[in-house]
């Protein structure tokens, strides 16, 4: 018991250099309050100010299907490389995204 006990405590112990990491050393891309989510956020809300649409705030872009499956299409990319389905995936969700098509 006191063995598991060391190894729990030992385990939430960081290196110096653990505290150093960036959005890209990580092993896992994580969407929430990633820089993607950040940028997406921002460019959907100038747009709809340019479009006089005042009344739309974070949490009801983040729940628009658009934009989740552009994290979707982002996360993919991020964790499994650029390959022709991710990059297809990805061109179709932003051209969704910004009603282009």
């Amino acid at each position: 018991m006191y063995l598991l006990t060391v190894l729990y405590h030992e385990s939430w112990k960081t290196e110096e250099w653990e505290k150093h990491k960036t959005e890209a050393d990580m092993e896992e891309y994580v969407w929430t309050n990633s820089s993607s989510e950040k940028n997406i956020l921002e460019t959907l809300l100038q747009i709809k100010a340019a479009e006089k649409n005042l009344e739309v705030n974070k949490e009801e872009l983040l729940g628009t299907k658009e934009v989740e499956d552009y994290k979707k299409s982002v996360v993919s990319l991020k964790n499994e490389g650029d390959n022709e389905n991710t990059l297809s995936q990805y061109k179709e969700a932003v051209k969704r995204l910004l009603n282009l098509t």
